[in-house]
């Protein structure tokens, strides 16, 4: 079976700002309105940058879960010291469980909600400012949260104090920012179509190995140090972010107009939504496309939120170093079988198809981690979920090379913004789901999660069905 040509642009018609702006002005990244550096760089050090920057991210998640865990358990302790309850393990580990969730919940919700209102604005800002202001504005919004993780724990604050930076680093665009920034650029200096969802892949990968670098550093120094020491690094790691963002990577947007009006950048969004859901040859692929997308990446930030805790807790106990070690295996794994399966059957097996065997690879492994009892169940699940991580840049690659080069500004902010939104839905309703249930089940939240990836599986399955319609011309 031969691969439909992912190449295929969107035909969708857009009424655009800038009409004097001509065909050749036309740039990427944008709607009309900007234009990209003449002469697109060979090469752009933008896995450097995504190494360092989510690197650090990762670590300061895991290194968030740990901590509000660890404070929960010590509250906890403190407060039922002389009470029967102490005595009961089962309605122990559940309290501290339910408390620590609840914590998680808050500080995501401070983290994203300010997270998503930023990304109304970064279409317009990146036209604008280019695609290094991103940069910036990001790695400033990560050094506030670092700062105010230390002052916490060095002083042993309220865990609530970290809603401060939070907010802050919400405001930054959390990683959201730095993900536009970052795809942007690669929309920037590649031609659509196979290369472009190549390098798309490639860079995914090398955020996913920052995520396995981030995890297990952060567990195995937490264990060895306890929780001040990592964000030491953390800082560091922010620093050498900024030092590359300013040194080694060029301006690859061109900006047309030198001031920021809030009404384009909201006509942006708009049409952004229109290459979605406006009528179109493909208006139902890409809606799919675009559903399919933010689905996966919100249950996988979920799993891996819930995931830590689960393991935190009976019946496996696991410390912080075997979870985060656990994790980046299960990472690196994940992504040497990514890589060599989808290079293999990139050119036999369309992006859509691929997609779908993701999404059944992370349906399997979330109902075997509901089922697992014990160690060995939780490692036959992380090697059943070994493709569930390529179905996000999968997607991304394929929409992006369905949309026009001026309308790759308008499909990423809004992949952006639904990206924030549905995290901060999912993680709310996984965190309610888990707390509601620890007593009962504690697993049931991946089943709720696989049920749905279930409907996400047929979706893709419709997609890839329209897909192979419009490749015989049977699409009107």
């Amino acid at each position: 079976m031969s691969a439909h040509d992912d190449s295929t642009v969107h035909e969708t018609s857009f009424t655009t700002f800038g009409d004097d702006v001509g065909k050749k002005d036309g740039g990427y990244g944008s709607i009309g309105r900007t234009a990209p550096t003449p002469g697109r760089p060979r090469y752009v050090a933008l896995e450097v940058v995504g190494l360092l920057f989510f690197t650090n991210t990762y670590s300061l998640i895991s290194h968030q879960q740990f901590y509000l865990r660890e404070r929960a358990k010590l509250e906890y302790d403190v407060n039922h010291l002389n009470e029967s309850l102490m005595n009961n393990n089962t309605d122990r580990e559940n309290t501290i469980q339910a408390k620590a969730t609840t914590d998680l919940i808050v500080i995501t919700l401070c983290l994203i909600l300010p997270a998503s209102l930023t990304a109304l604005l970064m279409g317009g800002l990146s036209d604008v400012f280019g695609r290094k202001m991103l940069m910036y504005l990001s790695l400033t919004g990560a050094m506030i949260y670092c700062i105010n993780m230390i002052i916490v724990v060095r002083f042993s604050l309220s865990v609530y104090f970290l809603c401060i930076g939070a907010v802050l680093h919400g405001l930054g665009g959390f990683f959201a920012t730095m993900l536009t920034a970052l795809f942007s650029t690669v929309a920037d200096i590649t031609e659509p179509g196979d290369r472009r969802s190549w390098r798309m892949i490639l860079l995914s990968f090398i955020l996913f190995l920052a995520s396995a670098l981030g995890m297990s550093i952060s567990g195995v120094w937490i264990d060895r140090a306890g929780y001040l020491q990592p964000l030491y690094l953390s800082i560091a790691l922010c620093i050498a972010s900024l030092f590359v963002v300013i040194i080694f990577i060029p301006e690859t947007h061109q900006a047309a107009k030198s001031k920021y009006v809030l009404k384009e950048n909201l006509s942006i969004i708009k049409q952004g939504f229109n290459f979605y859901f406006a009528p179109s040859k493909t208006r139902t692929l890409v809606g799919l496309c675009l559903v399919t997308f933010i689905t996966s990446f919100s249950v996988d930030f979920t799993k891996q939120m819930i995931l830590n805790l689960f393991l935190l807790t009976r019946p496996f106990f696991w410390s912080t170093t075997h979870i985060t070690l656990y994790s980046a295996a299960r990472v690196l794994l994940s992504w040497f079988v990514i890589l060599l399966t989808t290079g293999c059957l990139r050119r036999v097996m369309s992006a859509i198809s691929l997609a779908l065997v993701g999404v059944l690879s992370n349906i399997v492994s979330l109902v075997l981690i509901a089922a697992s009892t014990n160690d060995p169940m939780i490692y036959i699940a992380g090697v059943a979920g070994v493709y569930a991580q390529a179905t996000g840049p999968l997607m991304r690659g394929f929409m992006s090379s369905l949309a026009s080069p001026d309308q790759q500004g308008a499909m990423f902010c809004v992949i952006d913004l639904s990206e924030m939104v549905s995290t901060a839905v999912f993680t709310v309703a996984g965190g309610l789901i888990y707390e509601a249930t620890l007593a009962i089940f504690p697993g049931f939240v991946f089943i709720a999660l696989a049920l749905i990836l279930l409907f996400v599986a047929v979706a893709l399955f419709i997609a890839k069905r329209l897909q192979d319609r419009k490749g015989d011309g049977s699409i009107d």
